[in-house]
C-alpha cells in the first residue's frame, strides 16, 4: 500500500493522481537537485512480477523515451527492479481535456480546434519516429481520446500513454486473446475489425475527439457497446449526426477525419492539423487555454493543484504567447514543432572495431554525463553510445566508417561491406554437388519446417479471429495447406467448440476455405453464447470479406450440429453443408443445407426435418422440409427481399401426421399417427413488423375427447399482430360434423413454443340433428324408429343448443390443456302433436 510521504527510491510520494487496473500514479517530489515535481506511475506488483510484461515494459520505453515533442508528456527515466517497475514522467499541472469537457458537455469552438491541433502535432512527432537504423518504427497510439489529453494551467497541451498503452494491450493480447484495444468509441473501424492500422487509425481517434468536444457525444455513441461495435465492424456512417447548425466548413473536416473509409480520410496527422489551423484562421475568437482549465478544473485537481503549488513545477518550455496575424485573427502561437529526426543509435558488435586477429574490440565506456538522471531510458534500453554523428551514405558495394569523438582521442569504427562478391569456391568441392546440397537442405526445410511455420501461423491468425485452436497434423502444398484433427473454440464464448476433420486452406490470403467433417458443439442456454456468437460471427464477416475481382470461398461439407440445452431441450443435425462466396462486407451469397435434425422439447423429440437456405445481397430463401424423404413433399417457404414484405408459404398436401416429424399426443393434438392434414396458408411480415397467416386448414381424424368417434374438422382463417407479441386470431371459424363455431383469442409465441388462449362460439344447433346423431350411436333399430317417427309425425324434436367453450394450450405443457364449455338448450319432444 502506497501513501502519502512514502519513499521510492529518489522519490517522495505527495498525493495520488489516479489508479488504473495496471498501474497508479502518484504526484512524487525528486529529494535531490531542485525537487522536480513528477508523475510517478507505479505499475501494480502482479504485473511487475511477470518477466514477459517486464522485457514488453522494457521494450515500450524504447518507444517512449524516442518521441520527442513538447505536446507528448516526457518519461525521464524508468525503473525496473526485483517487483518494482515504475515510470517516472512529466508533471502536468492541469485537468485531462474529458474532465474539461465533461462539465458542460462541449467546449468552446476555438477551444476545442486548437487541442486538437496541438494533440496532432504531437501524435504526428510519434508517427515520424525512427529506429537506430533509420527505418520507421511505425508508432500508433491507439488509444487517442480525451482521457489521454492533459491540459495545464498555462496553456499547454500533452498527449499521455503511448508506452503503458502499448504494454499493457502486448500483456492483454497474450492472456485474453480475442480483445480489442482501445475505447470503443473513439476506436476506428479498421481496428475494431483488427485490420491494418497506422497514423490514420489515430486520425479517427483524434477526429472522434473533436466530435465530442463540439456535439457532446462521440460519433458512435450507442445505448451499448455491443451497437457501436457492429457499427464499427459494418463500416456503418456516424450513428449520431453532426448538428444542423454547425460551419459546413468544420463539419467538413470532422467527417473527412472519421470517414468509415480509409481512403477517405485524411492520411495523416499533419494533414488534418493543418486543416484544423486553417479553421483556426477563420475565426475571430483568440483560444484562451489556460483560462479555459482555470475556470473548468475538477475539484480533485483544484486541490492538487493547491497543495503542490504552481510554483514546484518546474516547467520544461515557456508557455506558448498569443499572436496577431495579418488579417487580424488570433492564434495561440507557436503551435508546438514537429518532432526533428532523431540521429540513428548504434548498438550492433558489427560497429565496434576489430583486432588483426579477427575478434571484436570490447565497447569503449559511456562518457560521464554532467546531469545522468537516475537512468536514462533511451541510452540505457537502447544500449547505444550516446551522441554518434548519423554514418555518412555511401554506395553499397563499399565500406562505410563513423567515427566517434571521445576524450581525449577518437575511435574509428569501420563498417563491413554490405555487398561484398562472394569468394570463390576454394574446397574442391565440385559445383554439382553444391547444388544438391542445397537442394535436399531445401526439401529438409519444406517437409519439416515449413509445416511447423504454415501451423503456427494458422493458430495466431485464429487468435486474432478471436478463436484458440489446437492442430494436430499440417500438410502444406504450393500456395495450399491441409490441416487435420483441428480444434477450435471461441474465446469470449463459453460453451461453444468446434471439431474439424480436415481444414483445406487456398492462397495465403486464404482465397478458399474448406471445412470437412466440421462438428460444432453447444452447451447451455441460447441467452449464454447468441451475442457472444453473433459478435464473432459479425467480426470474422468483415475479415474474411473478399472483393468483386477477388472473392472468397467457404465451405462446409458433412458437418453436425449439436445443442444440449437445459431442461433435456435441445437440437440434434446431421448432413449440414454451406457454401459462402465474399466478394465484400454485405455482398456475400451463401447457401446451405441440412439433410436432418430433431429439435427436442424436454419431452419430446420432433423430426426429422430438414432445411435449405439461400441468400444474396438480392434477398433470401428459406425452405423448411417438414417430410425429408419427399424432394416436393410438405415444407415452409420463407422468402424476403430488401425492399418488399417477407412472404410465409405454408403446403401440405393431405398427409398423416406421422409424416410430419410430429407426435400428436406429446405435443397436445387430440390425434394419433393415423390423422390427416392438410393446409395451404400464405401470409407476410411487413418492414414494420406487422404479420398476417390465412388460409384453409382441414384434418380428418381427430381424437376428441368424450366423443366415441373421430371427428372431422374444417378452419377456414387465419392470425395477425405484430411479429413477436401475441397475435390475434381474426374470427375463425371451424367445422367439425354438422356444427360450426367461430373463434377469436390470441397465440402468443413464448421461447419456441405457443400458448393458445381462444374463445369458440357455435352456431345454434337443432336438437332434431343432434337426436339424428345419438340415434346412428345406437344402433340401427333406434335409428329405424327415430326416421319413422319422423316422417309419421308422431314423433318430434324442437328446439335448438347454443354452446361456447374456452380453451387454454401451451405448448411446452401439453398435459395443462383446459377446455371449459357452456351450453343452454330449448330441446323439446313431441308425440303426435302433443
Amino acid at each position: 500500500m502506497l501513501k502519502p510521504g512514502q519513499v521510492v527510491d529518489r522519490y517522495e510520494l505527495v498525493c495520488p493522481i489516479g489508479e488504473g487496473g495496471m498501474a497508479t500514479v502518484w504526484a512524487a517530489r525528486e529529494r535531490d537537485g531542485a525537487g522536480r515535481l513528477v508523475a510517478l506511475k507505479m505499475i501494480h506488483s502482479r504485473f511487475a512480477e511477470d518477466p514477459s510484461f517486464r522485457a514488453m515494459f522494457l521494450d515500450e520505453a524504447t518507444i517512449v523515451a524516442a518521441i520527442e515533442h513538447p505536446n507528448v508528456a516526457k518519461v525521464y527515466e524508468h525503473t525496473a527492479q526485483a517487483d518494482r517497475l515504475y515510470l517516472a514522467m512529466e508533471y502536468v499541472d492541469g485537468d485531462s481535456f474529458f474532465s474539461l469537457v465533461s462539465q458542460h458537455r462541449t467546449a468552446p469552438v476555438a477551444v476545442a480546434l486548437h487541442v486538437v491541433a496541438e494533440v496532432c502535432a504531437g501524435l504526428h512527432a510519434a508517427h515520424s519516429v525512427v529506429g537506430p537504423d533509420g527505418a520507421p518504427r511505425n508508432v500508433v497510439h491507439r488509444d487517442v481520446s480525451p482521457q489521454n489529453v492533459l491540459l495545464s494551467l498555462d496553456g499547454r497541451v500533452r498527449i499521455i500513454d503511448f508506452g503503458i498503452a502499448h504494454a499493457r494491450d502486448r500483456h492483454a493480447h497474450s492472456t485474453a486473446l480475442g480483445t480489442i484495444k482501445g475505447k470503443i468509441r473513439y476506436m476506428s473501424p479498421e481496428q475494431a475489425r483488427r485490420e491494418e492500422i497506422g497514423p490514420w487509425t489515430d486520425v479517427f481517434g483524434a477526429g472522434a475527439m473533436l466530435f465530442r468536444a463540439l456535439v457532446g457525444s462521440t460519433p458512435y455513441a450507442a445505448n451499448t457497446d455491443l451497437v457501436t461495435m457492429q457499427a464499427l465492424l459494418a463500416a456503418a456512417p456516424p450513428l449520431v449526426p453532426l448538428p444542423a447548425d454547425m460551419r459546413p466548413e468544420i463539419a467538413q473536416v470532422i467527417q473527412q477525419a472519421i470517414a468509415p473509409n480509409v481512403a477517405d480520410r485524411f492520411r495523416s496527422a499533419e494533414a488534418l492539423r493543418r486543416a484544423l489551423l486553417g479553421l483556426l484562421a477563420e475565426l475571430s475568437e483568440i483560444p484562451d487555454l489556460p483560462a479555459f482549465v482555470d475556470a473548468r478544473m475538477s475539484e480533485q485537481a483544484r486541490q492538487r493543484h493547491a497543495l503542490l503549488g504552481r510554483a514546484q513545477v518546474v516547467p520544461d518550455l515557456a508557455p506558448p504567447a498569443v499572436k496577431r496575424t495579418p488579417q487580424g485573427t488570433a492564434l495561440m502561437a507557436p503551435l508546438a514543432p514537429l518532432a526533428p529526426e532523431p540521429a540513428p543509435a548504434i548498438k550492433s558488435t558489427a560497429l565496434m572495431p576489430t583486432r588483426p586477429d579477427g575478434k571484436r574490440e570490447p565497447p569503449p565506456p559511456e562518457p560521464a554525463s554532467s546531469d545522468p538522471g537516475f537512468m536514462d531510458v533511451r541510452a540505457i534500453v537502447e544500449g547505444r553510445v550516446p551522441d554518434l554523428p548519423a554514418p555518412e551514405h555511401r554506395p553499397a558495394n563499399e565500406g562505410r566508417s563513423l567515427a566517434q569523438p571521445q576524450t581525449p582521442q577518437k575511435l574509428e569504427l569501420q563498417f563491413e561491406p554490405k555487398n561484398r562478391a562472394a569468394a570463390p569456391v576454394k574446397s574442391g568441392v565440385p559445383r554439382i554437388a553444391i547444388l544438391v546440397i542445397s537442394a535436399v537442405i531445401l526439401v529438409v526445410v519444406f517437409f519439416i519446417a515449413l509445416p511447423l511455420i504454415v501451423k503456427n501461423r494458422a493458430i495466431a491468425t485464429a487468435h486474432d479471429a478471436g478463436f484458440e485452436m489446437t492442430i494436430e497434423r499440417t500438410g502444406v502444398g504450393l500456395g495450399t495447406a491441409t490441416f487435420r484433427g483441428v480444434k477450435l473454440k471461441p474465446i469470449r464464448v463459453p460453451g461453444v467448440s468446434a471439431d474439424v476433420d480436415e481444414l483445406f486452406v487456398s492462397g495465403f490470403s486464404m482465397k478458399e476455405l474448406r471445412a470437412i467433417g466440421a462438428h460444432v458443439h453447444l452447451d447451455g442456454a441460447p441467452a449464454d453464447f447468441e451475442m457472444g456468437l453473433g459478435l464473432v460471427l459479425s467480426e470474422n464477416r468483415v475479415r474474411f470479406a473478399g472483393t468483386p475481382q477477388a472473392p472468397r470461398r467457404f465451405t462446409v461439407a458433412g458437418g453436425t450440429i449439436e445443442w444440449k440445452g437445459p431442461g433435456g431441450a435441445g437440437f440434434e443435425a446431421g448432413d449440414v453443408g454451406l457454401e459462402v462466396e465474399s466478394r465484400g462486407n454485405g455482398n456475400e451469397d451463401v447457401k446451405g443445407s441440412i439433410g436432418r435434425f430433431f429439435y427436442k422439447t424436454g419431452k419430446t423429440s420432433i423430426g426429422p426435418w430438414g432445411a435449405s437456405l439461400e441468400s444474396g445481397p438480392q434477398g433470401s430463401r428459406f425452405r423448411l422440409a417438414l417430410d425429408p424423404a419427399l424432394p416436393d413433399g410438405p415444407s415452409v417457404l420463407v422468402v424476403a427481399s430488401p425492399s418488399a414484405p417477407v412472404r410465409i408459404t405454408v403446403k401440405i398436401a393431405r398427409s398423416p401426421i406421422a409424416n410430419l416429424g410430429l407426435k400428436p399426443a406429446e405435443v397436445g393434438l387430440p390425434a394419433d399417427a393415423s390423422t390427416e392434414i392438410e393446409t395451404y396458408l400464405e401470409g407476410e411480415i411487413a418492414q414494420d413488423g406487422k404479420m398476417s397467416l390465412v388460409g384453409p386448414t382441414s384434418l380428418w381424424g381427430l381424437k376428441v375427447k368424450d366423443l366415441k368417434k373421430p371427428i372431422d374438422v374444417k378452419i377456414e382463417g387465419g392470425v395477425s399482430g405484430i411479429a413477436g407479441q401475441p397475435l390475434d386470431i381474426d374470427s375463425m371459424l371451424v367445422s367439425f360434423g354438422p356444427f360450426s363455431a367461430v373463434v377469436t383469442g390470441t397465440i402468443t409465441p413464448d421461447k419456441g413454443n405457443l400458448r393458445v388462449d381462444a374463445l369458440a362460439k357455435a352456431n345454434p344447433i337443432p336438437c332434431e340433428k343432434l337426436a339424428r346423431m345419438e340415434a346412428k350411436t345406437m344402433g340401427s333399430f333406434v335409428q329405424m324408429l327415430q326416421a319413422f317417427g319422423e316422417s309419421t309425425g308422431a314423433l318430434r324434436i324442437r328446439g335448438e343448443v347454443n354452446a361456447s367453450c374456452a380453451v387454454k394450450y401451451d405448448s411446452a405443457d401439453p398435459d395443462a390443456t383446459s377446455v371449459t364449455w357452456l351450453a343452454k338448450e330449448t330441446c323439446g319432444l313431441s308425440i303426435f302433436g302433443l
